[in-house]
């Protein structure tokens, strides 16, 4: 098992989530899904639900990522249920909240296209709020990343 590995965020989990890239990228993805909610006018797509699950999103998607990937490369002892957890957590998250909050306000809402939409979103998110390293070092990483798989071919 890596030393490393901690079921629950620690400092450098929540210093992650105000490094300015971050934080930029989540305000134009909420600017983005704001902007949709109003000009769709889709009736499960509001301005509540957005800033709910675009927040929630952003606080718990990067460490619901790190815990599967995590939980799965290191296998601590009970990794199932770590993994476990994380999942449950995405799902809560998109399937939970939004329930919850269309329930109270009235909305229908088509669950498989919403779920089958959410989720993907939720953890795409999740891996790139991940990572930890300024955005610049991200990029050379994705560059890298590609040349490498360009090379193999």
């Amino acid at each position: 098992m890596c030393k490393y590995y901690k079921l629950l965020p620690d400092k450098i989990y929540f210093h992650e989530l105000v490094r300015q890239w971050k934080l930029l990228s989540f305000m134009l993805a909420t600017y983005g899904l704001l902007y949709g909610a109003e000009y769709y006018k889709i009736e499960s797509w509001d301005v509540g639900i957005t800033l709910i699950l675009s927040a929630s999103t952003y606080l718990i998607a990067p460490w619901s990522a790190y815990v599967l990937v995590s939980a799965i490369r290191y296998r601590p002892k009970n990794w199932f249920f770590h993994a476990a957890a994380a999942i449950f957590m995405g799902i809560f998250v998109v399937g939970g909240l939004s329930f919850i909050y269309h329930e109270l306000i009235g909305n229908k809402v088509l669950w498989n296209s919403y779920l089958f939409g959410s989720i993907p979103i939720f953890y795409i998110a999740g891996f790139v709020w991940l990572y930890r390293g300024s955005l610049s070092d991200f990029l050379l990483n994705i560059k890298s990343l590609i040349s490498n798989d360009i090379d193999r071919r």
